[in-house]
């Protein structure tokens, strides 16, 4: 990380740089379509409270302020009891048409809206990188097993709509639960045709549901487990952890990208004795013999080594894991999902040690996990493992400036969608309060964006100002979306509303809007309590 980086990555001032931001496009948005309706400005600031600094150019007073959380557009006359100068008389906000006022209320959200589109049209100009929609790995149990989806397929359309990259083949089945997709695919130069039926999948918090079939891109590498000490592989001299680099056929020697790669050109060469190769070994297969029957298996889940400073007893690196609690394993990603659902501090585990299956009973690591419901603890195996996956080569996919442009709209529609769909969650109940977030989530998010790189932090700063977009047209007394009531009934009535309507609804919104700041901001205290804790204890111990 850079020096700038560095500084950027400081909670405060990340959260100052991308409020910062999204707060100018939004006042500005308010601002200048204010200014070309010939509305008069009398503020223009950026934070709240105090004045750190500013300066007044014709009529408006331009100011920064001290709290970084917001900003605001204040216009001549926004009611008719408000007093305005001399030379702002008909200059008045309240003077301009019911449509005249609608779109300036509006041009602030629509602004940020405008921001995330240049955000995505940055990321693009820049090349946005994807991984192949080819199939690297198939769980066991799962939708596409059951349909027969194999490792190396490569999925070219979805109810004939094409698949350009892994996100295009995710978001097709992650939004369709219980449908019948129909899926197009490449295996070994045929085209096939293959119907399947995401199943219904709840997040551990209950709150959200998606469809899943049981694939991932990422591949198990082709480091190799050995099962029987005694076997062909141990007597051959191959060992657990060795990697096996390439399989000989005749006079061919065959590179081995990865562990699917290795079964691909057994299958491929089954009837012509090939021998593997690792390092200076070499193990020559009989035909149509599986490798099992040699003592080797996949490394997936056998263990690397343990993290350190963890209350984990009785595992070793090397061991394989065979059982979890009496439950079978038959990958990673089976482990991973029934230690994300595990609230018991121990676990019962089966393994292959030297070849003998052994039964220990482990303390397992505490963690402490984000969820629309609040925060929860986990308890996991602080782990590394052999078989670790690895994500295939990603592509980078390059736009023109028109290209740039169109990604950039698509990518904030769609992700508007995506947004205005937890909005509607949060009025109807169908996501709990706890979900949302406050200025500790956004310093976060701002901090850990700008420690993953500048494409990370742009790719931060379109969603959050996506959600302020949508936020501000909320139909809530105060903001964008109240005063759009207003006006729209102001419209329709033909006449100004009493003064005193205006006044209980917008104490009515206050109200709203200050309940919503401290629920998000409980749930941030929540959420990062302890963090906060341990990053003040550290301070004062130094």
């Amino acid at each position: 990380m850079d020096q700038l980086q560095v500084i950027l990555a400081q909670p405060l001032i990340a959260i100052i740089v991308l409020l910062g931001t999204l707060v100018l496009f939004h006042e500005a948005g308010h601002f200048f379509v204010g200014k070309w309706f010939g509305i008069g400005v009398e503020i223009f600031s950026i934070g709240l409270g105090p004045t750190l600094v500013g300066f007044r150019r014709k009529e408006t007073q331009y100011r920064i302020s001290v709290i970084p959380l917001g900003g605001f557009v204040k216009f001549y006359g926004s009611t008719p009891q408000d007093e305005v100068p001399t030379e702002m008389k008909g200059r008045e906000f309240y003077c301009a048409s019911p449509g005249q006022r609608a779109l300036t209320l509006m041009a602030g959200p629509m602004a940020n809206f405008l921001l995330a589109v240049l955000c995505y049209f940055v990321l693009a100009l820049a090349g946005i990188k994807q991984l192949p929609a080819q199939v690297g790995m198939v769980m066991e149990g799962g939708a596409a097993k059951k349909a027969g989806l194999q490792i190396g397929d490569t999925i070219t359309h979805v109810n004939q709509k094409p698949v350009e990259s892994w996100r295009d083949l995710h978001d097709a089945i992650f939004n369709a639960p219980n449908e019948t997709l129909n899926l197009t695919l490449m295996r070994a130069g045929e085209v096939v045709e293959l119907p399947i039926i995401p199943e219904l999948v709840k997040s551990p918090d209950g709150v959200h549901e998606y469809g899943r079939i049981g694939i991932s891109p990422s591949r198990v590498p082709n480091i190799l487990t050995l099962t029987d000490p005694s076997g062909k592989a141990a007597l051959a001299g191959f060992a657990t952890g060795d990697r096996i680099e390439a399989l000989v056929v005749g006079e061919e020697r065959l590179a081995v990208r990865d562990w699917p790669h290795l079964l691909s050109l057994l299958r491929e060469h089954k009837d012509q004795s090939p021998a593997l190769i690792s390092g200076q070994h070499q193990l020559l297969l009989d035909e149509g013999v599986e490798l099992s029957s040699y003592g080797l298996a996949e490394s997936q889940l056998t263990i690397d080594s343990i993290e350190k400073d963890t209350p984990i007893v009785g595992l070793m690196p090397k061991d394989q894991l065979i059982r979890w609690n009496g439950v079978e394993l038959t990958d990673l990603f089976h482990l991973s999902s029934l230690m994300s659902e595990n609230n018991q501090p121990q676990a019962e585990l089966t393994l292959r040690r030297q070849g003998q299956l052994i039964t220990v009973v482990t303390p397992l690591k505490p963690v402490d996990v984000q969820r629309a419901s609040g925060k929860a603890t986990i308890y996991v195996l602080a782990a590394e493992f052999l078989g670790q996956l690895e994500p295939p080569e990603a592509s980078v996919k390059e736009y023109s400036l028109l290209g740039a442009l169109s990604y950039g709209a698509v990518e904030t529609w769609q992700r508007s969608l995506d947004v205005g769909g937890a909005v509607v969650g949060l009025v109807t109940g169908a996501m709990p309060l706890q979900a949302l977030g406050g200025p500790i989530s956004i310093a976060k998010v701002a901090s850990d964006s700008v420690q993953m790189g500048w494409m990370t932090f742009l790719a931060a700063m379109a969603l959050i100002s996506i959600n302020l977009g949508l936020l501000n047209l909320v139909p809530i007394p105060i903001l964008d979306g109240g005063q759009l009531v207003l006006t729209g009934i102001e419209a329709i009535r033909k006449k100004p509303l009493p003064q005193s309507a205006i006044e209980n609804f917008q104490k009515v919104g206050f109200i709203m809007v200050l309940a919503l700041v401290v629920m998000a901001t409980y749930n941030d205290l929540s959420r990062f309590w302890s963090t906060m804790l341990e990053g003040m204890s550290g301070m004062l111990s130094k």
